[in-house]
C-alpha cells in the first residue's frame, strides 16, 4: 500500500509562525498540512455557515454510505427496516445479521446471502436525488473523491466518476473456483429463481460471489492509496447516509487533518471512530445536519443555486422548505421531525444510543499473508498507513521490507 503522509504531532504555531514557514523555503505538503492543523480556526454553528464552506470548497471529500440509496428502495443496514433486522426473521442459522456478509460463512453456505439479495434487488433501483448532488458536485468541480461503503453502483449510473466503490461492486460477480468474471445482471433471473449461481465454464460450477468486500477480506488497494493523497489535498469532508460502524472507512474522518472542516449529512448522529493506535478520542464533527439526507441537500442545492431538479423524474421544486431546529451548542440541526428530545441550555438527551460507540468488532486481515488474525493474537499496525496491519510472523518477517524499515509499526492492544 501506498505510504501515508500523516503529520508528526508538533507544537501549536501562531499566524505569524506559519507565515515564517511558509516563507523562503520550500516545505513538505506533509508539513504545511500539519502546520496548518496546529492552528486555530472558525466554529461552524449553522447551516449558512455549510451553505458558506460549500461555497468556497474546492476539493471535497465524500464519505456516503447506504442511507444516501434508502429512497431509491434499497434497505440499509441497522435501521428497523434494515437488512439486519430483514435477517432475524428469516430462517437462517446465524450466529449474527452480521455473519451474512462474513466470507467465511459465505464459503461454508452462500444460501442466506443470496436469499437476502433475492429481496433487495427484485427491482432495478434509480438514483436518489443525493447521488445527483453529488454529480453536481463533481460538473462543477469541486469533488474530490467520493468514498461509498454501497455495492448498488447507483453513483455510476447518476454520472459520478470521481468515485472508489470501497466494498467493492455487485455489478460483476467472480467464479470462486477459477476466477471467471461475468456481469451480475445476467444471473439474477438464476438468483431470482432460488438458485446459487454457478460458473459455466466447463468442469468448474464454482459459485458465483458477487465482487463486494466481505467481512474478513482485505479492502483493495485503491482505497489506502486515494485516501493517503486525499487527506491532503481535501478543504471539506462530507458524511453522508452512513453509521460509520465498519472499518477501515470508518476511520478516515480521524484520519484527516484536523483543520478540514466535517460535516455529517444523516438520519441519526454520529461518533468519529478513534485511530487503532490513537490514545485520545478524535475532535468531533463540526456540525451535523440530522435528517432526510434527500431533504436536506435538496434545501443546500437551492441555496446554493445548484439546479438538481432537472436530473430527477419526479421535480422537489414545489415543495416548502423544511422545518429547521438548531440546537444551541450542540453542533447538530434537525431537519423536519426533530430528532432530539430534552433539549436545555445546550443539553441533549438522543432518543437513541446512536452515538454511543457501537462499532462493528470485525476481524483484523493481515496485510502480509492474507490470513485472520486469532483473537488475542499480536497485531502491529503502520501508523504511517492508513490501513495496514501485519501478525506477529509477517511482522518479524516483512516490517523491514515495508517501505524500506522508514515506517512505524505499533502493537495494537488484543482484540
Amino acid at each position: 500500500m501506498a505510504p501515508s503522509s500523516r503529520p508528526t504531532r508538533r507544537a501549536k504555531l501562531t499566524n505569524v509562525d506559519y507565515a515564517v514557514l511558509t516563507s523562503g523555503q520550500a516545505l513538505s505538503r506533509e508539513s504545511v498540512v500539519s502546520a496548518k492543523s496546529s492552528l486555530p480556526r472558525k466554529k461552524m454553528e449553522s447551516v449558512q455557515d455549510v451553505i458558506k464552506v460549500l461555497r468556497r470548497a474546492k476539493k471535497v471529500l465524500v464519505i456516503a454510505g447506504a442511507g444516501i440509496s434508502v429512497s431509491c428502495g434499497i434497505p440499509d443496514f441497522r435501521s428497523k427496516d434494515g437488512i439486519y433486522e430483514m435477517v432475524k426473521h428469516m430462517d437462517f442459522a446465524l450466529p449474527e445479521p452480521e455473519c451474512l456478509f462474513h466470507i467465511d460463512y459465505f464459503r461454508e453456505d452462500p444460501t442466506p446471502f443470496f436469499q437476502v439479495v433475492q429481496n433487495v434487488f427484485a427491482h432495478s433501483p434509480q438514483p436518489s436525488t443525493t447521488h445527483f448532488f453529488l454529480k453536481s458536485l463533481q460538473d462543477q468541480g469541486k469533488l474530490l473523491r467520493l468514498y461509498s461503503q454501497n455495492i448498488d453502483g447507483l453513483e455510476e449510473v447518476a454520472g459520478v466518476t470521481r468515485y472508489i466503490p470501497c466494498h467493492g461492486s455487485f455489478a460483476w460477480s467472480s467464479c470462486m473456483r477459477c476466477q471467471a468474471r461475468v456481469r451480475t445482471q445476467s444471473v439474477l433471473p438464476v438468483i431470482q429463481a432460488g438458485v446459487i449461481p454457478t460458473c459455466s465454464e466447463l468442469n468448474c460450477r464454482g459459485v458465483l460471489k458477487p465482487e463486494v468486500t466481505f467481512f474478513g477480506e482485505i479492502l483493495s488497494d485503491a482505497v489506502s492509496t486515494s485516501i493517503t493523497k486525499d487527506r491532503l489535498e481535501a478543504d471539506l469532508i462530507l458524511v453522508l447516509g452512513t453509521s460509520l460502524k465498519v472499518s477501515p472507512v470508518a476511520e478516515i474522518p480521524s484520519f484527516v487533518p484536523r483543520h478540514i472542516p466535517q460535516v455529517v449529512i444523516n438520519k441519526t448522529p454520529l461518533k468519529k471512530k478513534k485511530l487503532k493506535t490513537d490514545k485520545e478520542e478524535p475532535q468531533p464533527f463540526d456540525l451535523q445536519l440530522l435528517g432526510d439526507c434527500d431533504t436536506i441537500v435538496q434545501y443546500l442545492s437551492s441555496k446554493l443555486g445548484w439546479e438538481l431538479d432537472r436530473q430527477l423524474s419526479e421535480p422537489t421544486s414545489t415543495k416548502s422548505p423544511p422545518r429547521m431546529i438548531a440546537h444551541k451548542n450542540s453542533r447538530r440541526v434537525c431537519f423536519g421531525e426533530c430528532e432530539c428530545e430534552g433539549v436545555a441550555d445546550g443539553e441533549m438527551k438522543r432518543k437513541t444510543t446512536s452515538t454511543q460507540d457501537d462499532s462493528v468488532v470485525e476481524a483484523v486481515v493481515c496485510d502480509g499473508c492474507g490470513e485472520t488474525a486469532m483473537e488475542g493474537a499480536p497485531l502491529y499496525h503502520c501508523v504511517d498507513c492508513f490501513d495496514y496491519d501485519l501478525c506477529a510472523t509477517c511482522f518479524a518477517d516483512g516490517s523491514e521490507r515495508h517501505f524500506g524499515g522508514n515506517h512505524e509499526f505499533r502493537r495494537l492492544a488484543s482484540r
